[in-house]
């Protein structure tokens, strides 16, 4: 398995543990988004889980986000990893029904992948392809389009 280093960045006052997460927390600033990095630990069963962020859209829309570079990552991630993340978006889903899980494989300025976790199931979203800053704003409508 390729290990892939995280190199710590700050962005907007914020250090995050990857150059990766910081440019996500860039794309929801330029979406309009609230964000708070690494909200909170919980405890499922016997496991701990920090996801990555907590949005909520200009709309209401709230999310919780876990990022990774690549759907191959996600992959080769260990059993306790998966399910770890399996049992927080169930947890989500049945604590808060109206907040979403969803895990975005990718970086936000060239293209990524994500996959949609509501109401005990999970759906594969769509490949997008992001051209740089301008296409990030004018994506204005794209959390509607995630559920």
């Amino acid at each position: 398995m390729l290990k892939i280093a995280a190199k710590p960045t700050v962005f907007n006052g914020c250090l995050f543990r990857s150059k990766l997460e910081a440019k996500w927390a860039s794309f929801f600033l330029d979406l309009g988004c609230y964000f708070e990095y690494e909200p909170a630990k919980y405890l499922l069963d016997t496991l701990w889980y920090v996801p990555d962020f907590y949005v909520r859209t200009p709309n209401g829309l709230e999310f919780f986000i876990e990022i990774k570079p690549n759907h191959e990552l996600l992959k080769t991630a260990t059993k306790t990893q998966k399910t770890a993340i399996w049992q927080f978006c169930k947890f989500v889903s049945v604590k808060t029904p109206h907040k979403h899980c969803v895990i975005f494989m990718g970086d936000p300025e060239v293209s990524f992948e994500f996959i949609v976790c509501t109401n005990n199931s999970t759906s594969l979203g769509r490949r997008l392809t992001l051209l740089g800053p301008q296409a990030r704003v004018k994506a204005g409508n794209f959390w509607q389009f995630l559920i």
